[in-house]
């Protein structure tokens, strides 16, 4: 399709051409329109060939979604001083344009430009030798292009503040040269060349020069040494290096005002990790994670600004050094007795006055690396870092049995402590083995480094410290071994959610006795009966336990998130009741045996997510809750995916009706593959129907599986024959918002598309 010739229209001044989906050219006449003031050509999808545009009068120019547009349109005329500001409003958006190969030199003509953006055009090769000319620009973003060697004027961009070359993959034998700065590029503050194949010679030797850079990202490169001048970048706060193999420690040792570094996957083994690495001052966050030390430099306790460092990954690892004092962020492998042993070690080396009897300020050590993903309020998944193992585990707010004698005098440290949640008010609690003593009860806070906790989702480390914990003016001449439980609460536990890891630990942390755990991995055959009077429990996590009293579970009518994956679930054990839970947002089944679920899923009113994945003799779905609207399942299986689309055309209101374009999405967040259908194609590419495929009054509708984020949905009829018949197109909207990434499936009804008037 292409526009009619504009010869006619010398006075044109608005054109709006917006979201024409079969728009293919616009006829080369529009450049004779000099009065035209606004030009909207914006989401025109199938756009190839525009020659030429006219910016005398020109105040608005929109291309941003012309993804398939082959060529810039040639600027004609010399825009004017009253219209700079106003011209594509300083932004010119060309990312994603998937057929772009590179911009006319008269685009230069457009000095008003602030930012350019031709960032995932993925056969952009150059950018014109003029770029140097467009003196306001700040912003230039080409990255995931073919560009491998900048115009030489790039460096005249004295007002740029953002530059990027960054790369999906470098292409075979094409290495990245990056020109001499010749004290330009004055401004610039971010650079990021990451995987551009540079090797040595591919930075500029005056990188030096940038003096006002503060971010640089070489990651993924392949150079055996840096400029020598790249330690001249005082400014410099962020570098990142990871998966870059073979770097010169000693020039980074000279960046004093470094606040990040990132070091992850570089291959790092003992000794190549500078033990000068404390001179790094302001250092805030170092990542070190995927490399294979088995031990940190000791000069890592001089990092005085440090609070966050990065060790996941590093599978030799067995311990860490001492701490920083204000390192209060760490990320590792939680599972490995010696790193926990070595971090509580360190933490009470940072307990101020650890065997004061007024220390009862808790210094906490916190892993990120663990956090429930939200959505719409709903935790519906858990990043896999696990928790480590403690001899004995419970939940938040239940005491737990101490061994017989657990009091070892002038050996024991206190209660080490692993709570995965929020942390808000924390009270200690040591219980008396006989009826008439008194507990004994601390309030604990958290230290001023530790604050940041209070408001976070992670897994929090600490330790009680027993000299904090012990009043001996409570304690009636008893001694601590006359206490048989101890019981840690906190409070205001987002949806009650959280569970805690207490150990008693000498001075040489070795376990002396327990505390708790909310997670399985335990054989319980039975609850306690009053477990069912938990009238504020919001999250029960039971994933690994084998047997499960589900008369008591039905009975919290509460809960809002149920965790029951991997019990070895088979048919019948499920029970039919389960809908009764009437405030369950989530139910997590994954990994179980059953071949079909209970029908009463379907009386789970305010169930908005479902976890069914890796049960691999699931054949098929029930009839879905109204509010359902997060499935996670094996998409490849092709009875699964069947009854759900049953299931959504039941949800699908008035489906039969000629206006029922309101469509019900199910949404996967998780990738569990993708169904085999028999018609597959792109988004925006038509898709062949085969002859004859309407069965009249059979025919339901179209059912679609999309992964990848879902905006604006039209769907277009298209005719089998070019005599003169037009589309039928109708724009599709959706039960909810769907600006996310995921699987997504959907039913076009029929009746909503079919137009017989058309």
């Amino acid at each position: 399709m292409q526009t009619p010739d504009f010869s006619g229209m010398p006075n044109l001044e608005n054109l709006y051409l917006g979201s024409c989906m079969n728009l293919k050219e616009v006829h080369h006449s529009l450049g004779n329109c000099r009065k035209l003031i606004h030009l909207s050509l914006d989401s025109c999808e199938s756009l190839e060939r525009f020659p030429c545009v006219s910016v005398e009068s020109l105040e608005y120019l929109g291309l941003q979604k012309c993804y398939s547009l082959e060529k810039f349109p040639e600027i004609i005329g010399e825009v004017k001083p009253s219209s700079i500001q106003y011209l594509t409003q300083g932004e010119l958006i060309l990312s994603h344009m998937k057929n772009l190969v590179a911009l006319p030199s008269s685009i230069c003509k457009l000095k008003c430009l602030v930012k350019l953006n031709v960032s995932y055009c993925f056969k952009f090769e150059s950018l014109p030798e003029e770029i140097g000319d467009l003196e306001n620009l700040e912003e230039l973003d080409a990255g995931r292009t073919l560009i491998s060697r900048p115009p030489f004027s790039v460096v005249r961009l004295n007002k740029l503040k953002f530059l990027s070359f960054e790369k999906i993959t470098p292409k075979d034998g094409v290495l990245f040269v990056f020109p001499r700065v010749n004290e330009g590029l004055r401004s610039l503050e971010i650079l990021n060349l990451s995987f551009c194949n540079l090797i040595d010679g591919g930075l500029p030797e005056d990188i030096g020069c940038l003096h006002s850079l503060e971010e640089l990202t070489l990651s993924r490169n392949n150079f055996d040494h840096f400029p020598q001048s790249i330690a001249q970048l005082g400014a410099l706060r962020c570098l990142n290096l990871s998966h870059c193999e073979k770097i010169n420690f000693e020039l980074i040792m000279g960046m004093k005002n470094l606040e990040t570094l990132n070091l992850s996957y570089c291959n790092l083994v003992d000794g190549e990790l500078p033990d000068d690495i404390g001179c790094l001052s302001f250092l805030k966050k170092l990542d070190l994670c995927g490399n294979n030390f088995e031990h940190l430099p000791r000069s890592i306790e001089q990092l005085g600004a440090l609070p966050c460092l990065d060790v996941t990954h590093c599978k030799r690892l067995t311990q860490l050094p001492e701490f920083p004092v204000q390192l209060d962020t760490i990320d590792t492998d939680w599972t490995n007795y010696r790193i926990c042993n070595s971090l509580f070690q360190n933490i009470s080396l940072l307990q101020h006055d650890i065997s004061a009897s007024d220390s009862s300020s808790l210094r906490v050590i916190t892993g990120w690396q663990w956090q429930w993903q939200c959505y719409q309020n709903v935790e519906w998944s858990l990043i896999p870092h696990r928790m480590p193992r403690f001899p004995y585990q419970g939940i938040d707010g239940v005491s737990v049995n101490l061994l017989r004698n657990w009091y070892i005098h002038d050996s024991l440290l206190g209660f080490s402590v692993c709570y995965h949640g929020i942390l808000t008010d924390i009270t200690a609690h040591l219980i008396p083995l006989y009826d008439g003593m008194s507990c004994i009860t601390r309030k604990l806070v958290l230290s001023d480094h530790s604050k940041y906790s209070l408001e976070c989702y992670g897994i929090h480390f600490f330790l009680i410290p027993f000299a904090g914990l012990w009043d001996i003016s409570k304690a009636n001449g008893k001694t601590p071994n006359d206490y048989s439980h101890i019981m840690e609460i906190t409070m205001n536990i987002a949806l009650g959610q959280g569970g805690a890891d207490l150990m008693i630990v000498n001075t040489m942390m070795k376990p002396v006795a327990p505390l708790l755990r909310n997670k399985g991995h335990v054989a319980a055959t039975s609850f306690p009966q009053s477990i069912a009077q938990l009238g504020a429990l919001r999250f029960l996590d039971l994933s690994h336990c084998k047997k499960i009293n589900f008369e008591l579970i039905v009975g919290m009518k509460n809960l809002e998130i149920l965790n029951l994956s991997y019990c070895n679930l088979i048919d019948g054990e499920l029970p039919n009741d389960i809908g009764c839970l009437s405030s369950l947002k989530r139910l997590n089944l994954s990994g179980n045996n059953f071949g079909h679920l209970p029908r009463s899923i379907a009386q789970l009113g305010a169930l908005r997510c479902l976890d069914v994945s890796h049960c691999k003799r699931l054949t098929q779905l029930p009839e879905l809750p109204v509010q359902l609207d997060t499935i996670e399942a094996d998409w490849t299986n092709y009875w699964i995916c069947n009854s759900l689309f049953q299931n959504i055309s039941l949800l699908q209101h008035g489906i039969s009706a000629s206006d029922s374009l309101s469509l019900r999405v199910i949404t996967g967040l998780q990738w569990h593959g993708m169904p085999t259908f028999p018609y597959e194609g792109i988004v925006g590419v038509p898709v062949f129907l085969p002859k004859n495929w309407y069965i009249h009054d059979s025919f339901l509708g179209f059912a679609v599986c999309c992964n990848g984020e879902l905006t604006d949905v039209t769907a277009h009829l298209i005719p089998l024959s070019d005599d003169g018949m037009s589309c039928i197109t109708r724009k599709l909207v959706f039960s909810k918002y769907l600006g996310y990434y995921g699987t997504h499936f959907f039913l076009i009804p029929f009746a909503g598309l079919w137009d017989i008037s058309n």
